[in-house]
């Protein structure tokens, strides 16, 4: 329609589910700088030929799918773009992955990589040695792996731990690292810090490797998330928790620049510690933390106004605060009324606690019958509160982190990412809904 009208498409992010949609229109977007794609089909030469000739200013390509079946293809398409072509990268990989860890070591001006690894661990992972210029490195692992599979790979990250070491420590312009499901590959991550200059570090399972720990206070960080999962039962996570949590708390007080602290760990926040993080990190913008069994929650409030810039709030744990003194929390905070709003968050929330006061609604769902609810509602720009009774090991959301950042936070991080995500589910099995096993819902309300 453009096109007839004589209008020209300055276009540049484009999300789809098939190239074959965008290929009839691609000499229009000749402005193009990211692709974001959900499946595989027809990405092959002539595909990489036409973003050759008519998308000169690509630079991001990120695709969702892993099929074994399009791989070889797939590679070949990598391999045939210029290799000054891409700048950022983004794909999942199935059984089959030397083809396409091949082709990307060709795309010598990579700054991103982002690599999902959907049901077998990256024992080529050597192959990108190679790339040297990241900025930022996505490694995940969607599944857990038989345990044969998992030995073999622990052997091979502790005979390769040098050589992942000395591959960090060359990218020394390398500002975001991001590893999931990756316990294994933190012995490396430990030797290189001290070498390192991150703002973000994202370790979901740790592994409890305790030097990681120790190494955590060599950054200066803008974003830290840390996981610590039982890793079925290879690793014991309540073992020296308390001195894993000591550690934690030291870096994090020498890091003033944090804005996104989510501590998904054994180790609780009691108020005490949030007192200390708050004098020390004075800018938080979001926070996520498990709270101490059995503290008053008013103390926990009380701890948390401490943080004046405050605009996300993710309180894990059975926690048991009550509708009208978070409703007071929020009015004598003035949190709704900062910039972008602000999110509350509670997965694992103790119904009775919530309505006290008040007489609960028959059915567990977001109710007009609280006055307080219905305010939260109405002036919070994320609203989560869920009923789980009291089962919560730390961390409900291993099995599928990203199910996690949208529930816990509304954010989607990517659009072809985000356009599976917010579907539902995605397109292979066996990804799940989102709403999947979330617990009973007692208030919800968003603004994606």
């Amino acid at each position: 329609m453009s096109t007839e009208k004589g209008l020209h498409v300055m276009l540049k992010s484009l999300t789809a589910d098939w190239w074959m949609n965008v290929q009839p229109v691609i000499h229009t977007f000749r402005k193009l700088e990211s692709l974001s794609l959900v499946f595989l089909d027809d990405l092959d030469k002539s595909a990489a030929a036409l973003i050759t000739t008519h998308l000169p200013m690509l630079a991001k390509i990120s695709v969702v799918q892993a099929d074994d079946s399009e791989i070889a293809s797939f590679a070949d398409f990598v391999s045939e773009l210029p290799p000054t072509q891409l700048r950022s990268f983004d794909c999942s990989l199935n059984q089959t992955q030397m083809p396409l860890l091949k082709a990307i070591v060709r795309q010598t001006c990579l700054q991103e990589l982002t690599l999902q690894f959907i049901v077998r661990p990256p024992f080529e992972l050597y192959r990108l040695f190679e790339l040297t210029d990241l900025k930022s490195l996505t490694l995940s692992f969607n599944y857990q792996p038989s345990p044969q599979i998992r030995l073999r790979f622990k052997r091979w990250a502790e005979e390769s731990r040098s050589k992942v070491t000395d591959w960090l420590k060359s990218c020394k312009a390398l500002r975001s690292l991001h590893l999931f499901r990756f316990p294994d590959l933190v012995p490396a991550v430990a030797d290189a810090l001290p070498h390192l200059h991150l703002r973000r570090l994202h370790i979901f399972s740790t592994g409890c490797y305790e030097d990681f720990y120790e190494a955590l206070e060599t950054q200066q960080l803008e974003y830290l998330f840390l996981a610590e999962c039982s890793e079925e039962g290879l690793v014991n996570p309540t073992s020296r928790l308390k001195e894993r949590g000591e550690l934690v708390m030291k870096a994090v007080a020498a890091m003033p620049c944090l804005r996104d602290l989510r501590l998904h760990t054994y180790s609780t926040l009691d108020c005490s510690a949030l007192d200390h993080i708050a004098k020390r990190v004075p800018r938080l913008e979001t926070l996520s933390f498990v709270c101490r069994k059995g503290e008053n929650s008013t103390w926990t409030l009380r701890a948390l106004e401490g943080f004046k810039h405050l605009t996300s709030l993710t309180v894990l744990g059975h926690t048991k605060f009550s509708s009208r003194e978070i409703l007071y929390w929020v009015s004598y905070m003035h949190c709704h009324q900062r910039p972008g709003g602000f999110r509350l968050s509670l997965p694992a929330q103790d119904p009775r606690s919530w309505y006290r006061g008040m007489r609960a609604p028959a059915q567990l769902v977001p109710s007009t019958n609280d006055p307080a609810t219905a305010t939260l509602k109405h002036v919070l720009k994320w609203l989560a509160v869920f009923g789980r009774e009291r089962h919560w090991r730390g961390n409900d959301y291993e099995a599928e982190e990203e199910r996690m950042f949208v529930q816990l936070w509304g954010d989607a991080r990517g659009p072809a990412e985000g356009l599976q995500l917010l579907r539902g589910s995605g397109p292979y099995a066996p990804w799940l809904g989102l709403m999947h096993s979330t617990g009973l819902p007692i208030a919800w309300r968003s603004f994606l």
